[in-house]
Order: C-alpha cells, then sequence, then structure tokens
C-alpha cells in the first residue's frame, strides 16, 4: 500500500517532487525534565536529541541535491526508529 507522499508522488510527477521528512526527538519541551530527556535519547542509536538544524539540512538535501527522488521517506531520527 502506498502512503500519502508516495500517491503525490504519482499524481503531480512529473511536474512536481514529492517526498517527506520523517523527524524524531527533536527539542524537547522546556518543561521536560533531564532525566526524561537523557531517556529519550537513550532511546536512540546516536544517544541524543536531534537538533532543528538537523532536520532543516534534511529538508535542503531533498530540495536542493536529491533533484532525482519522489515519493521518498527521509528519516531523521538518530536511529530510534530501528533501535
Amino acid at each position: 500500500m502506498l502512503c500519502a507522499n508516495q500517491l503525490l508522488a504519482k499524481s503531480l510527477a512529473p511536474e512536481v517532487r514529492v517526498n517527506a521528512i520523517l523527524p524524531g526527538p527533536v527539542l524537547a519541551p522546556q518543561s521536560m525534565g533531564g532525566r526524561e530527556k537523557s531517556k529519550i535519547a537513550e532511546a536512540t542509536l546516536l544517544k541524543r536529541l536531534g537538533t532543528p538544524e538537523a532536520v532543516a539540512r534534511a529538508c535542503l538535501y531533498l530540495a536542493e541535491s536529491a533533484d532525482y527522488s519522489t515519493g521518498a521517506e527521509l528519516t531523521v531520527d538518530g536511529g530510534r526508529l530501528i533501535a
């Protein structure tokens, strides 16, 4: 079964490329304690939280450098999905 960005990619190609960023834990709420943040970071393979800059770089990559990609999903989660 195709996901939403793949359906859009099929519908809008070749004029429009459709890709998705799948961010992981980035910018924990200020009210979250250090212990909770550490627990979330430990759940990633990279053992740290992500940054807004990491997500922005992924977006720039898809927009500027991945001109032959459409219907793709780029996971930016520090390896949390596979941990």
